[in-house]
């Protein structure tokens, strides 16, 4: 067996690595959500020519091109969030919570069924907000994202829509539970709608419907240093052991 001057020393050099390790190890978030309502509305505009058809939060309907501006009167009412890190739950919050959406330029889904991509936000400039500031009558962001180009599929009976980017796209957020996401991670998000009402067609396209269901962001959290008390101990326990040696030798 060897000896405990130099197992011991082996031993905190192996802890303290571990303590790094994790201090650098980047936690997975993922942001939960239920009772997202959706609107799709294909309608002409007159300035721009062609019809247009625009995905929604279900407050904005009629409202023209609000929202972005972090303001729960312009947004959708959600019923739950969960903010999950790595598997785990960091925290829920069930009330003052909401989604403030607008996907421009979506359109020609077929009535059959299919997958379509929209063109980006021109007018408004935004894809998706999260707003989980109650206490605040704007700038209520919990997370604002610029990531407005999605992929929506539908297959008949469903309607899903995917999107992704780089969490640059985060020109805000202010996220509960002291939740940071890393700005140089992707991000990805996904609508699913578990009810899907008031389906229109002209035959050939969809034309409308209201959309109920969840969503899902997943991000990179910035990463936790290992603290500060950590290295104190670590460091502590290799100046014992030199002291030892020290004493040895003379």
């Amino acid at each position: 067996m060897k000896p405990l001057r130099i197992l011991i020393p082996r031993l905190i050099l192996a802890l303290c690595a571990s303590f790094a390790a994790i201090g650098v190890k980047a936690a997975q978030l993922q942001i939960q959500f239920t009772g997202v309502n959706l609107e799709y509305f294909v309608f002409y505009d007159a300035a721009a020519g062609p019809d247009i058809g625009d995905i929604f939060d279900g407050t904005l309907a009629g409202e023209g091109f609000l929202g972005g501006d972090g303001n729960p009167a312009n947004a959708d009412p959600l019923t739950f969030m969960d903010f999950v890190v790595d598997g785990g739950s960091a925290g829920s919050l069930t009330s003052d919570i909401y989604l403030d959406t607008f996907i421009q330029d979506v359109w020609n889904i077929p009535v059959g069924g299919g997958t379509v991509q929209s063109s980006g936000n021109t007018y408004s400039g935004f894809g998706f907000d999260l707003l989980t500031q109650p206490w605040c009558a704007s700038n209520c962001w919990g997370l604002g994202l610029d990531i407005d180009t999605v992929q929506v599929n539908y297959s008949g009976g469903e309607i899903s829509i995917h999107g992704s980017g780089l969490a640059t796209g985060v020109f805000q957020q202010m996220l509960p539970f002291g939740l940071e996401l890393d700005a140089s991670k992707p991000i990805t998000f996904d609508f699913s709608g578990t009810s899907l009402t008031n389906l229109t067609d002209d035959g050939t396209y969809l034309t409308g419907f209201n959309l109920a269901g969840t969503g899902t962001i997943t991000g990179t959290l910035v990463p936790v240093p290992v603290p500060a008390a950590v290295w104190l101990f670590g460091s502590g326990m290799l100046g014992l052991v030199a002291v030892a040696r020290r004493r040895k030798n003379t």
